[in-house]
C-alpha cells in the first residue's frame, strides 16, 4: 500500500499550480502566452484547412448538402492529414477534462429535456397560460417568459425545438390574427437566446466557458452557476423587458405598414385556403377535415368515440355538408403510435381510415400518465440544479457529471416505473450536435495551433488587457459580436477562450465573452442555431417563412441596444 501511495502523484493543493507558475517565471510574473506565429508550413496548412471548410459550416449549399456536422469533421480530418495536428494530439484533445465536461453537460440536459417533452408537462402549462381571450401583448409576454425560463433550464436549442411547434399549434387553433405570427416567431427566438445566458447550461458556448474555466489554472476566472445567475442573470432580465418592448413596437409598426399597403382586411384576416368548411385550417386538396379540430383528434386518440363527424364541400353547390364515418373503438393510443390516413379520393363513398398501432409500448415515445414519475422528474431537475450551485472543496459536484448522473437516474426510474426502454429517449437526442462538438474541438484547436487568432488578439490590443477602460471593452465586444455572426458563436468562443492567461483574474473577459457571444445570436437569422430551428419549425408547422432580411430588420438594432445596455450593468456588478 505504501508503494502504491508513493507512486501515485497526489493532486496539487488549491493555489499551488498558480504559485508554481508565478514562482517559475521572472519576478513572479504571470505565465506568458506565445503571440508569435507558428512556422510557415503549419500556418499555411492550418489556414487552408480552416478556410476551405468554413463556408460549408456557415451556409447550406444546395448543390453539395454536406451539412454542418460533416463539414466540421472534415475540417478536423484535414488538420490531421496536413500534419497541423498529430494523431496523438487528437486523442489527447478529445480526452481533456474540459472538453468531456462540456459534452456531458449538454448531453445530460438534452436527455432530461426529452423526458419533459414526452410527458407533455410543458404543453399542459401552456394550455393554462395561453388563452384565446388574451390580448397580443399579454400573449407575447407569456410566450417570451416561458421560452426564457425553458431556455435557461434546457438550452436555447431545446427550447426552440420543443416549444415552437406547440406555440404555433395553439396560435392556429385559437385563430389569432395572422399579423401576430412574425412577431411571435421573433419572440420565441430572441427570448430563448436571452434566457440562455442566465445559466451555464443555457447554450453550448456558456457550457464551454464554464467547463474551460473550471480548473485550478483559471480559478480566478471560473464561471459557476451562481456567478452566471448573479452577473449575467440581472442584465438578462433587463434585456428581457427591453426585448419585449421592441417586440410590441415591431408588431405595431408592421401592422400599420400592412394596413397602409393592403388595407385592414389583409392585416387582420387571412384564409389559408378557400375551403368554407374548415375555415381555412385544412391543407389544400383535402376533401375531409375533422369537425371540431384538435379536440376531435384528442377524442380519437383516447379511443372514446365510435363515430366521427366530418365536413366536406358539396361539389354541386359549394356548401358545407356533414357526414359520419365510423371509427373502431380501439385501445388508447398516442400521436406517435398511430397513423390516420384519410382517403382523398374524389369518390364520395370511398372513405377509409387506417390505424396502425405499435404492439410494444416500451419502444414508444409516449406519455406515461404516471403522476409519480412526473413528480420525480421535477424533484430530479431541482436537485441537479441545486447540486450545480454547490461549490465546495470538500464535496465537488462536477458540472458535467451531475446532469449525466441525473439523466441516467431518470432512465433507470423510467424503466422501473413505466417499463420503457431507454433507447427511445437516447435515440431522440441530436447526436449530430454531439459529433459536431468532437469535430469542432479538433478543427479549431488546429487553427489555434497556428497562433493566428492569438496574433490577431495582440494586434487588437487585447493581450494582457485588464478590461477596465471603455475603449478596450468596446473593441472586445464589437469583435465578439460580429465575429460570432461570421464564424458562429461556438467557434468564436473556443478561439477567445484559448487567449485566457492562466493564473490571472480575467473574469471580466469571461463575462463579456459570455454576454456578447450569446446576445449576438439575436443579430441575424444565422447568428444562432436556435434562430434557424425556429425558422425550420415555423415552415414545417404552418408553412410560415422567417427570412434573413425579416429577422435582420428587427434583430440588428434591438440586439446592439441590448448589448450596449448590458455591458455597463455587468461592469457595475463587477465593482460591487
Amino acid at each position: 500500500m505504501a508503494s502504491n501511495g508513493s507512486s501515485m502523484a497526489s493532486p496539487p493543493a488549491p493555489g499551488q499550480i498558480c504559485a508554481n507558475y508565478n514562482g517559475s517565471h521572472s519576478m513572479g510574473s504571470h505565465f506568458q502566452l506565445d503571440y508569435t506565429l507558428a512556422d510557415t508550413t503549419k500556418v499555411v496548412c492550418g489556414s487552408l484547412s480552416f478556410l476551405l471548410v468554413l463556408p460549408f459550416v456557415l451556409f447550406e449549399i444546395k448543390c453539395f448538402p454536406i451539412g454542418t456536422t460533416t463539414s466540421v469533421l472534415t475540417g478536423a480530418a484535414l488538420m490531421v492529414i496536413t500534419t497541423v495536428l498529430t494523431q496523438e494530439d487528437v486523442y489527447h484533445l478529445l480526452g481533456e477534462t474540459e472538453n468531456l465536461r462540456t459534452i456531458f453537460l449538454l448531453l445530460g440536459m438534452m436527455l432530461l429535456a426529452q423526458f419533459f417533452e414526452r410527458e407533455k408537462m410543458i404543453g399542459k402549462i401552456l394550455k393554462m397560460a395561453l388563452k384565446e381571450s388574451h390580448s397580443f401583448a399579454n400573449y407575447i409576454w407569456r410566450v417570451s417568459l416561458v421560452t426564457f425560463i425553458f431556455a435557461a433550464l434546457f438550452t436555447n436549442d431545446a427550447a426552440c425545438v420543443v416549444l415552437t411547434p406547440i406555440f404555433l399549434k395553439y396560435w392556429e387553433k385559437q385563430k389569432r390574427k395572422p399579423a401576430e405570427l412574425q412577431t411571435l416567431l421573433l419572440a420565441i427566438a430572441t427570448s430563448a437566446n436571452i434566457g440562455s445566458v442566465t445559466t451555464i447550461f443555457g447554450n453550448p458556448q456558456m457550457a464551454l466557458i464554464a467547463s474551460r474555466t473550471d480548473t485550478e489554472m483559471f480559478r480566478l476566472s471560473t464561471l459557476t452557476l451562481v456567478r452566471s445567475i448573479i452577473y449575467l442573470g440581472v442584465p438578462a432580465l433587463i434585456a428581457f423587458f427591453i426585448n419585449f418592448g421592441f417586440l410590441m413596437l415591431h408588431f405595431e409598426v408592421r401592422s400599420r405598414l400592412k394596413m397602409r399597403k393592403y388595407g385592414i382586411a389583409s392585416t387582420f384576416s387571412k384564409a389559408r385556403t378557400n375551403d368554407p368548411c374548415t375555415n381555412g385550417q385544412n391543407s389544400p386538396g383535402e376533401d375531409y377535415a375533422f369537425y371540431g379540430g384538435q379536440d376531435a383528434v384528442g377524442q380519437i386518440q383516447d379511443g372514446q368515440v365510435d363515430v366521427q363527424t366530418f365536413t366536406k364541400v358539396d361539389s354541386n353547390n359549394g356548401n358545407c355538408v356533414m357526414d359520419e364515418v365510423p371509427i373502431p373503438n380501439t385501445n388508447p393510443i398516442t400521436d406517435n403510435a398511430f397513423d390516420i390516413a384519410l382517403s382523398k379520393s374524389s369518390t364520395k363513398n370511398n372513405k377509409k381510415i387506417e390505424v396502425e398501432q405499435h404492439s410494444d409500448v416500451a419502444y414508444q415515445f409516449k406519455q406515461s400518465h404516471s403522476m409519480v414519475f412526473k413528480v420525480f422528474l421535477c424533484v430530479l431537475l431541482t436537485v441537479v440544479i441545486i447540486l450545480m450551485f454547490i461549490k465546495l472543496d470538500v464535496v465537488a459536484f462536477d458540472i458535467g457529471l451531475v446532469p449525466m448522473a441525473g439523466a441516467t437516474l431518470a432512465l433507470v426510474v423510467d424503466a422501473a416505473l413505466n417499463k420503457r426502454n431507454a433507447s427511445v429517449i437516447m435515440g431522440r437526442v441530436d447526436w449530430g450536435v454531439i459529433m459536431m462538438f468532437f469535430g469542432i474541438f479538433v478543427w479549431l484547436h488546429g487553427i489555434n495551433t497556428t497562433r493566428i487568432p492569438r496574433w490577431i488578439w495582440k494586434q487588437m490590443g487585447l493581450a494582457n488587457a485588464n478590461l477596465d477602460d471603455t475603449q478596450t471593452i468596446i473593441i472586445l465586444c464589437v469583435f465578439v459580436i460580429f465575429c460570432s455572426n461570421i464564424f458562429s458563436n461556438v467557434p468564436l468562443t473556443i478561439i477567445v477562450l484559448d487567449q485566457l492567461e492562466p493564473c490571472k483574474n480575467q473574469f471580466a473577459l469571461v463575462l463579456y465573452l459570455a454576454w456578447c457571444s450569446t446576445i449576438a445570436g439575436n443579430l441575424t437569422l444565422f447568428g444562432s442555431v436556435a434562430n434557424l430551428l425556429v425558422a425550420q419549425k415555423a415552415r414545417e408547422t404552418l408553412d410560415e417563412p422567417l427570412t434573413f432580411m425579416g429577422y435582420l430588420k428587427y434583430g440588428f438594432v434591438s440586439t446592439l441596444i441590448i448589448v450596449i445596455i448590458g455591458i455597463p450593468i455587468i461592469y457595475g456588478l463587477l465593482l460591487i
